[in-house]
């Protein structure tokens, strides 16, 4: 078993970069954000191999509604661009929300 941190949550007021040294710092190896689409990647990435910490989990929707049947299409092309995004981060889990 493992535990992770949802950076945004903890440490709302720090920007990422400093978010992932800091959950380091405290003995964690594991974080989770929310929309991946508002982060520096390359930033993250370098954040996260020089603190040796990996990415659990991350939000990959949210321009697009679950609940709605006419944005099925920008659903599923949300999808597939966090897919890639995962793959990027070698992460095996998002999370979706329904609204509208």
């Amino acid at each position: 078993m493992f535990f992770s941190v949802c950076t945004e949550m903890i440490y709302p007021k720090m920007r990422v970069e400093a978010r992932t040294a800091r959950v380091a710092e405290i003995g964690f190896d594991r974080i989770d954000i929310w929309n991946w689409r508002t982060k520096d990647q390359d930033a993250l990435e370098r954040q996260m191999r020089a603190h040796g910490v990996a990415l659990n989990s991350f939000s990959g929707q949210t321009r697009s509604s679950t609940s709605i049947a006419s944005e099925k299409g920008k659903f599923l092309e949300e999808i597939e661009e966090s897919i890639e995004f995962a793959e990027r981060f070698d992460c095996v889990t998002s999370w979706s929300t329904a609204s509208g």
